[in-house]
């Protein structure tokens, strides 16, 4: 039995001045290691070794601040305090004596919406191994010198912190070879000058830099096309730009790739026949340009079968859409709206009977659309095919297999039977 004292969780209490969702109402009586959030080591020894607070819902923060007495908890492997913006008082800043809880694994302090710096104290955590600090809208750092002590660490996540003072981000993120999530999302990062020239994250498998403004062509991250166990990469909206960059072939493990806003040019590579495990492809806002059938043909044939999101958005695309989407069974999302397409709907399209979100407007299409094209797509929600020269002809008794949230049908002419 934990009794209370010095190393209590209790005295952690006194520094709570609002509880919202009464998550501290069991914290009573002498044996702590029952409390809500609170989890022991063993029965013999009984170190308090998790201390989960976070907020469960948006208005349920805990108010008051981060007691000092918190070090005391000298066993502490689990710290969450994530979502807790009203914990914050009295001065306000992110505690620097955090970093003495030497036996932390993991760290989440994400949406506490502390201000100032990011205390390099932090790097005395030398046995962390999961770090989130995200959603800290008024944290900065301009040094991350301490970032390379955490040698285990598997996932860093400092979306939203400021790093836009930060030299040499990719050169320090690099010496943590044990990394497999990295997530710098609207960091406001930029291009440093040069980048390491070997990667070292080798075991990484989730990358999001998007919302940044790195500025830089595809051939100079020549890190992330070595990081060849990824399954998840976001550039979206990082200002990457260049030719659709041949060495994606190496992401053989590759699930999710987003570069949305990329200025990307030109047609995807035929290099890409490795990635068998892609689901997910978004390259909405770029000048990708050619016909559309040449596109698919270039598309993996292993993981076309299979692809559940394909948005292709505000291109160059042209061509038309032929018996290709046959082949598209899986897809959830289709994406073709703001390009140069042309001819007629094809009746295939009611092969997606998966399809929830279907948008072709805005192209320089045509044709008759009929029920028929409908039939099968069961679970659709939105459609939208505005800003063609589409003839719907459908049966005015015509019941539709799916229920709409959403529907464009701008400048389509329709013709009752």
């Amino acid at each position: 039995m934990h009794h209370q004292g010095e190393g209590s969780p209790l005295s952690i209490k006194a520094g709570i001045t609002t509880d919202p969702e009464r998550l501290l109402s069991s914290w009573q009586g002498q044996d702590c290691c029952r409390w809500e959030g609170v989890r022991c080591s063993n029965m013999t020894t009984s170190h308090v070794v998790k201390l989960d607070l976070h907020a469960r819902y948006i208005r349920s923060s805990l108010g008051g601040e981060i007691s000092s007495s918190l070090q005391a908890l000298e066993h502490l492997q689990h710290l969450d305090l994530a979502g807790n913006y009203n914990l914050t008082r009295p001065r306000g800043h992110l505690p620097d004596f955090i970093g003495s809880l030497h036996d932390l694994r993991y760290l989440n302090l994400s949406g506490l919406n502390f201000p100032g710096t990011v205390p390099h104290q932090l790097g005395n955590l030398s046995r962390l191994q999961y770090l989130d600090l995200r959603f800290s809208y008024d944290l900065h750092s301009a040094d991350l010198s301490w970032l390379p002590r955490l040698s285990l660490l598997k996932y860093l996540d400092m979306s939203h912190v400021d790093l836009s003072a930060t030299i040499d981000w990719v050169e320090t993120v690099n010496t943590l070879a044990s990394l497999e999530v990295l997530k710098l999302t609207w960091c406001s990062l930029n291009n440093t000058g040069h980048f390491v020239s070997r990667s070292n994250l080798t075991h990484l498998k989730i990358l999001d830099i998007s919302f940044n403004s790195i500025e830089t062509s595809f051939d100079a991250i020549s890190w992330v096309w070595d990081a060849t166990r990824l399954e998840y990469l976001n550039l979206e909206n990082t200002r990457i730009h260049g030719v659709f960059p041949a060495r994606l072939a190496n992401l053989s493990s590759l699930q999710v790739l987003q570069l949305s806003g990329s200025h990307l040019n030109g047609m995807i590579p035929d290099t890409l026949t490795s990635l068998c495990s892609l689901r997910v492809l978004e390259l909405t806002r770029n000048d990708v340009e050619g016909d559309m059938t040449e596109f698919i043909k270039m598309l993996p044939k292993c993981s076309r079968s299979r692809l559940k999101v394909l948005r292709l958005g505000h291109n160059n695309i042209t061509g038309s859409l032929s018996d290709w989407i046959s082949d598209m069974t899986s897809l959830i999302t289709l994406d073709l709206s703001f390009n140069r397409l042309t001819g007629s709907l094809t009746t295939s399209i009611s092969t997606l009977t998966n399809v929830i979100y279907l948008n072709l407007g805005y192209n320089q299409m045509d044709g008759l659309i009929t029920e028929d094209h409908f039939s099968k797509l069961t679970g659709l929600q939105e459609l939208h095919l505005s800003a063609n020269s589409f003839t719907m002809e459908l049966n005015s008794d015509w019941t539709p297999p799916f229920r709409l949230q959403s529907l464009g049908l701008g400048s389509c002419l329709n013709q009752d039977r």
